[in-house]
């Protein structure tokens, strides 16, 4: 009996550690000064699309260069 009630009382006090320990996940990357939006910007600002396109999957390059000769 005491044994489960010392088994309980730790699952209990981990959960309760482990609720309050979880922090939302944060990338610099995704900030408004992060590298994606930096090279977005100069790709803009230049018309040249290859600064941004590494961060751009294979198959979406053509439309990225595409959009960015109509400019």
């Amino acid at each position: 009996m005491v044994k489960t009630r010392h088994i309980s009382s730790a699952m209990l006090l981990s959960i309760l550690v482990g609720a309050t320990a979880v922090q939302p996940a944060r990338a610099h990357c995704d900030g408004i000064d992060g590298p994606v939006v930096t090279a977005a910007r100069q790709a803009l600002a230049t018309g040249n699309p290859n600064s941004v396109l590494i961060w751009v999957r294979k198959v979406d390059e053509p439309q990225i260069r595409r959009l960015s000769s109509k400019r």
